[in-house]
């Protein structure tokens, strides 16, 4: 038969035991500084976001594109720093 094997992944001892060491006194002091750090790196997403322009076009007016024409006049794309054009293409049957 085969039998399977089972392996523990246990945490270091100086993680474990509160009184082992420095590594614990150096893990305890690292880890609000790495979280500061990232906080810090992260900021505020307002102040990098730039607004993005895109055109959307559509061939005939149908309410397939209903959502698109609601989420712009309800001011969702600005909302989300998107400018959003749409702009209706006349359709033709020469391809």
């Amino acid at each position: 038969m085969n039998r399977s094997t089972v392996v523990r992944l246990e945490f270091p001892s100086c993680l474990r035991d509160p009184h082992h060491g420095s590594g614990f006194r150096f893990a305890r002091r690292a880890l609000p500084l790495c979280v500061l750090l990232l906080i810090f790196l992260a900021g505020p997403p307002n102040l990098l976001a730039q607004r993005k322009s895109i055109r959307v076009s559509y061939p005939a007016p149908s309410t397939v594109y209903l959502p698109l024409w609601v989420a712009n006049d309800a001011g969702l794309f600005r909302k989300h720093n998107v400018d959003v054009e749409l702009v209706h293409v006349g359709s033709s049957p020469i391809a």
